[in-house]
């Protein structure tokens, strides 16, 4: 089983990312009830203790999906892109992809972003820092049950 590092925690410190406390009751996990801000005394209780500590993120799928972030409510695609029309987009379960096109008088070459892993950006450094910013999960850590899926915490 895949564990988590701190090569993976760290990219989260500066966000106010929240950590789940995860209780169980025979054997099994009790819905969430609380959280706690992600903190640097925090980081060795994650890698410690990966049962009742995970990070609360979102899904790469949640990138065509309305959220709020900091009490702002936008799609994450629309504001990585400038692109607002999401129809001209191409989706599937595993990528996200604008083909080369014009948009508002001005040409974009192909954007994609492939779930399974992060592909070509119109600017890669500022994507991956805009995604972790907003507390998308560009790790995997999801799927491989070291994080919580922030659509799935009673809010």
């Amino acid at each position: 089983m895949k564990q988590l590092t701190i090569t993976e925690i760290v990219p989260y410190l500066p966000y106010n990312t929240l950590i789940a406390n995860i209780e169980y009751e025979y054997g099994e996990p009790k819905p969430i009830k609380s959280a706690i801000f992600l903190t640097p005394e925090i980081v060795h209780n994650l890698i410690s203790f990966p049962k009742t500590r995970k990070l609360i993120l979102r899904n790469l799928s949640d990138l065509t999906k309305e959220i709020e972030h900091n009490e702002e409510r936008f799609v994450p695609i629309t504001k990585l892109t400038g692109v607002e029309d999401l129809s001209v987009f191409e989706i599937t379960d595993r990528y996200i992809k604008l083909p080369k096109a014009r948009y508002s008088g001005k040409e974009i070459t192909d954007w994609v972003l492939n779930l399974d892993k992060v592909g070509i950006l119109l600017n890669p450094y500022i994507a991956i820092q805009r995604l972790i910013e907003w507390h998308f999960d560009i790790f995997s850590l999801i799927d491989n049950g070291l994080a919580v899926d922030y659509n799935t915490v009673n809010k």
